[in-house]
């Protein structure tokens, strides 16, 4: 008898889920888990889901992408009524207020596929086109980051809503973990790479939701095992987006300290002053 099909689609936590679901659906000998990029990586191809297997499809998991939705090929091959759970991408840009796409920033494959810098610095890139660089550009950061710095209470709360609202179109809920818990712990490395905590409670959430579609008997320790899979593991660790101190600072992070390391691709830990000269370098 053929193996039954869980598609997931999304972005590459997406895919990180996909990978993590063998442990917890069934075995390899049961399911098959097939995950679609819902973007053009720049050096991965891909993935291609033989008609044949989405006919089988018993579970779709569609990470919600409002400007990629679930492509319409692989909609009309599903089976009628087949299960979908929708989830939100895991993303959180309160904690880095001046993200911006740096136009320097090019992709460089196979060594930096997303660039050198994929989360630039919108202060540093104004400084840059009025003309400064290097050292004298970090002094000149210090007084207009300041300066530029928004209401951080009122961007929680706009950044609450935007979380609360996209959960309200999905079946799997984010925005709880991350709003009670930022100040206290961790939760992402980046503005859309979380750390393993949230990673391994958002897992459990959608694994009980499998079940439950599926129509298997819930299992108690899902929650348990899927929190213990990411508690020494990493996958998005690779890469650290520096976090301003005063923003740090005057959003009273607890876990966050003034010497703080950040990791670069190439494995260098860096204060925010060397992450940011290095950046500014674009080296």
């Amino acid at each position: 008898m053929a193996r039954p099909i869980v598609i997931v689609y999304g972005n590459c936590q997406a895919g990180l889920f996909a990978d993590s679901f063998h442990n917890f659906i069934g075995s390899a000998a049961d399911w098959d888990v097939h995950y679609i990029m819902s973007f053009v990586h720049p050096a991965e191809p891909q993935h291609q889901v033989p008609r044949a297997d989405v006919a089988r499809c018993a579970l779709v998991l569609e990470q919600l992408d409002n400007a990629h939705p679930l492509p319409g090929w692989l909609r009309e091959d599903l089976p009628v009524n087949v299960p979908i759970v929708r989830f939100p991408p895991i993303d959180f840009n309160l904690l880095w207020p001046f993200n911006f796409d740096d136009p320097r920033n090019v992709s460089e494959p196979p060594d930096y596929p997303f660039g050198r810098f994929p989360y630039g610095d919108r202060v540093v890139v104004e400084l840059l086109r009025e003309g400064l660089a290097d050292r004298a550009l970090w002094q000149a950061y210090h007084e207009r980051s300041l300066a530029r710095l928004p209401d951080l209470k009122r961007l929680r709360g706009l950044e609450a809503q935007r979380l609360v609202a996209r959960d309200a179109a999905v079946d799997i809920m984010v925005s709880d973990l991350v709003l009670a818990n930022h100040r206290a712990r961790p939760l992402f490395w980046t503005i859309n790479h979380p750390t393993g905590w949230l990673l391994g409670r958002v897992l459990a959430r959608l694994l009980r939701a499998a079940q439950e579609r599926l129509g298997k008997k819930l299992d108690e320790t899902t929650e348990t095992q899927a929190v213990e899979l990411f508690s020494t593991w990493e996958p998005f660790g690779h890469q650290h987006q520096p976090i301003h101190p005063e923003v740090a600072r005057r959003l009273g992070l607890e876990w966050w300290t003034p010497d703080r390391s950040y990791l670069y691709f190439d494995g260098s830990r860096l204060t925010f002053e060397e992450f940011m000269l290095r950046y500014i370098r674009f080296s």
